[in-house]
């Protein structure tokens, strides 16, 4: 059995390995950044590394670079286990340091334990580049991903800005704290408010009373059953005396680690239909 050391900063992919390794046989310590692993490597002495390349304040190749620069943990073999870099892409510099194998976080089980075992049974290889062409190769790379990655994002941004603003229905994004940082034009057409007014606060207008208040007793980690997908009906008080059905839904929106990191809201203007309804009842 192997003591293996998992450096991730999301923990759903962390609980994936741990997962995977436990059936293996393996004892694993966590990680969730590179200075944190640092610490554990040079306190605990894990037989193998298995680490993601893209963290924050360090990523995989500089926290290997560190590892590699110390005695007592040179020797240490390391997996690049990704989701961010093709094979391809990470290969030159993690050949350089002594990386074993570059996993995708797709591979299978078996893929990973096999190249666990493969590793153990292996020899870390010294590296075959000095200090300033390794940095020089690190800088191209993470640039390179970092370019590819901002433009796929920007691409995305951009496709999902576009149905919102083509959206029928109103729609409405706020943080934690229920303040709108984004409205879209419908939802300025059906409250008649321009969206400075809808920003913020504004928009809870559009909301009934029960939601508001279920709103202010949220808490970070999940939505009051009242609130999360159910559809509520509300009259909205436009100028002039008049008045607008609302339909509305809210739904959690959350991050990489499952954590609600804000809310979204689906207002639709259904005031036709209840009227029809009325006027059916009445006859």
């Amino acid at each position: 059995m192997a003591t293996v050391l998992v450096v991730d900063d999301h923990a759903a992919s962390r609980e994936i390995a741990r997962a995977t390794l436990d059936h293996g046989g393996h004892q694993v310590i966590e990680a969730s950044d590179g200075h944190q692993a640092l610490q554990l490597t040079a306190s605990s002495h894990p037989d193998l590394v298995l680490t993601d390349l893209l963290m924050p304040g360090m990523d995989g190749y500089q926290f290997v670079r560190e590892l590699r620069s110390h005695q007592d943990t040179a020797r240490i073999p390391v997996l690049f286990y990704t989701a961010n870099y093709r094979e391809d892409e990470a290969h030159p510099l993690a050949t350089a340091f002594g990386v074993s194998k570059i996993l995708s976080k797709n591979a299978s089980p078996l893929e990973l334990l096999e190249a666990i075992a493969e590793a153990l049974d292996g020899r870390v290889a010294r590296s075959a580049i000095t200090e300033d062409d390794a940095r020089v190769l690190h800088d191209r790379i993470i640039n390179a991903k970092l370019m590819e990655t901002t433009e796929a994002l920007g691409e995305s941004q951009a496709r999902l800005a576009a149905m919102a603003e083509s959206s029928p229905i109103g729609i409405a994004l706020a943080d934690l704290n229920g303040l709108a940082s984004y409205v879209n034009p419908r939802l300025c057409e059906i409250t008649r408010a321009p969206a400075a007014g809808l920003l913020g606060q504004g928009w809870l207008r559009c909301l009934d009373h029960t939601q508001r208040q279920a709103l202010c007793v949220a808490v970070p980690s999940q939505l009051p059953p009242s609130l999360d997908g159910q559809h509520h009906l509300g009259r909205l008080a436009l100028a002039g005396g008049q008045q607008r059905w609302l339909r509305s839904q809210i739904r959690p929106v959350r991050d990489s680690e499952r954590a609600v990191a804000g809310f979204a809201a689906m207002i639709d203007d259904v005031t036709a239909v209840v009227d029809a309804y009325e006027r059916r009842r009445a006859e």
